[in-house]
């Protein structure tokens, strides 16, 4: 059996006992260090681990390694996949995968092969400078292998990985090219005026200024309002905003090195635009990412994937039921998609969407073939828009045991909003389901080892209520709820207390002269870590 040694696990780069970092000719491609690709070349004194890489790299080229992958994948083996631009991801070491497609190549490397690969791909990104400086301690993993056997198109600029973590790709095999990476620049127009396009898409602002520079024309004034009243859609833009920049100009502003030699490795930090290259041949990488001990933000999820069209998607899905998003808002918001569709390259995104009228609707746009009764593209968009279900039910990159159907969900609760628990204040948004009842989401408030998002009023049985004040006759039932304007129960009927980040005087009066609100809330509390706990 294959001596495994120290695995290719997660490893502290502070613990292992590999030489410090030699110093070398690391070359930084682009201006700005945190968002500049770092080269490690390999080094003389590396002849071991080279000519395992070169060894892997042989047994991939088999046309016998292609065959005993594609079977697995069709016997539905979780250990490998296609990804888009026709590329295999086999995984290694990555959270929540098996290795088994892996294992049956390592059956054929030399004794200790898994080890030595891992330590010299650990030591080549430690080279970088940049985690050398800071002072953090950086712990390496999921590791994975990216293979394409025919040549094969760019991928779609995508981000997968959030800063502070890193990324490296460590290249098997000889004078291929490296993974392209967008630097970000702000772009003017021809006469050297107003910029045209931002340098970065990470709020709501650049979004809209970047939708009129691209043609999509004026957004509604309703659906600005409730764009900057979700903040769900501020996360986003934060952490991925970048990829709905127009691909041309991502395209046209990508960077990278065409020639690399077996043994080098990249080095790119997190929340930068990137893709895999075009390729005319096979091309093999070990993917693998590092991120600080103790950091807040999550470490590499090999499921998640942003590109400008599911970005796009997920924007529309999230807007699709908001309170004031009607016909108008929607058709506005599919253009946008739809542009996001046609520039795109890359085809086939239409299955990451669950089977259904969204789906059906991506498929549609991506091959420019409508109904005979909506026979073009504008006519297939304008009835979509009348469509209330269309989306809304869409979660990105599958769905798991916990998720929630947002088709049917309006939203009713101003942003900012929060309640007590512990005596302590959370955020939390409140949704209107069809038969009147309400469900309530915390969006920052995590199980500390799923990483779930806790909901209430999901269980079979549950009934909370939302009863607003009398609304003006021109409210058109219309309003937020802010904690002042209403009252929020229970199943059992107790008034669960709620303000927001102003903290109005009246609701501040409301929380402290009631006694029976707090008995209700740690009644509530109790109950809520009964259900949390039997769902563990």
């Amino acid at each position: 059996k294959m001596e495994v040694g120290r695995e290719l696990s997660q490893v502290r780069s502070g613990c292992d006992s590999t030489a410090p970092p030699r110093p070398g000719d690391v070359e930084m491609i682009g201006s700005d260090p945190a968002t500049s690709m770092v080269v490690v070349p390999p080094q003389p004194d590396d002849l071991k681990a080279i000519y395992l890489l070169r060894q892997m790299d042989e047994l991939l080229r088999k046309r016998s390694m292609k065959k005993s992958f594609d079977d697995l994948i069709l016997a539905g083996n979780d250990s490998l996949r296609l990804i888009q631009a026709s590329r295999y991801e086999i995984f290694v070491r990555a959270r929540n995968k098996p290795s088994t497609a892996f294992d049956t190549l390592a059956k054929h490397l030399p004794e200790g092969a898994k080890a030595t690969i891992h330590d010299y791909a650990m030591a080549q990104a430690r080279r970088d400078p940049r985690l050398q400086g800071d002072g953090r301690n950086y712990v390496f993993g999921n590791f994975s292998l990216i293979v394409n056997y025919d040549p094969v198109l760019a991928q779609a600029p995508h981000i997968d990985l959030l800063a502070p973590n890193y990324q490296f790709g460590l290249m098997l095999t000889d004078m291929s090219p490296g993974t392209l990476f967008h630097e970000p620049t702000e772009w003017k127009e021809d006469s050297g005026g107003t910029a045209a396009y931002p340098a970065h898409i990470r709020t709501v602002g650049a979004l809209l200024h970047t939708w009129r520079a691209q043609g999509c024309g004026e957004p509604p004034t309703k659906l600005v309002e409730a764009l900057e009243q979700e903040s769900r859609v501020r996360d986003l833009l934060t952490d991925y905003g970048d990829v709905l920049a127009p691909y041309a100009l991502l395209s046209k502003n990508m960077r990278s090195r065409p020639s690399l030699k077996t043994g080098s490795l990249l080095s790119l930090p997190g929340s930068v635009v990137h893709a895999g290259p075009r390729t005319s041949g096979f091309r093999a990488v070990i993917f693998f990412s590092a991120w600080p001990e103790g950091s807040e933000v999550a470490e590499y999820d090999p499921d998640t994937q942003y590109t400008g069209v599911l970005l796009s998607a997920q924007l529309v899905c999230l807007m699709w039921s908001q309170v004031g998003v009607g016909e108008a808002e929607r058709r506005y918001l599919l253009s946008v998609l739809a542009t996001h569709i046609e520039d795109c390259h890359v085809k086939g995104m239409w299955t990451h969407f669950d089977q259904g009228e969204f789906s059906e609707c991506i498929h549609r746009l991506e091959r420019g073939q409508f109904p005979r009764k909506t026979p073009t593209r504008s006519a297939y968009l304008d009835s979509c828009a009348k469509r209330p279900a269309l989306c809304g039910s869409w979660v990105p990159f599958g769905r798991g045991p916990d998720t929630v159907d947002m088709r049917g969900l309006t939203r009713v609760s101003a942003d900012g909003l929060w309640t007590m628990w512990d005596n302590a204040a959370y955020e939390v948004v409140i949704y209107r389901r069809r038969d009147g009842r309400v469900i309530l989401h915390y969006p920052f408030w995590k199980d500390a080892k799923t990483g779930k998002e806790f909901w209430e009023g999901l269980d079979h049985g549950d009934n909370y209520r939302l009863e607003m004040d009398d609304a003006d006759d021109n409210d058109n039932g219309r309003r937020l709820f802010d904690g002042t304007n209403g009252s929020l129960m229970s199943t059992e009927g107790d008034v669960i207390q709620c303000g927001t980040r102003k903290r109005p005087a009246a609701t501040k009066r409301r929380l402290g002269n009631s006694e029976e609100s707090s008995s209700n809330q740690r009644n509530r509390e109790k109950t809520a870590r009964k259900k949390r706990a039997s769902r563990r």
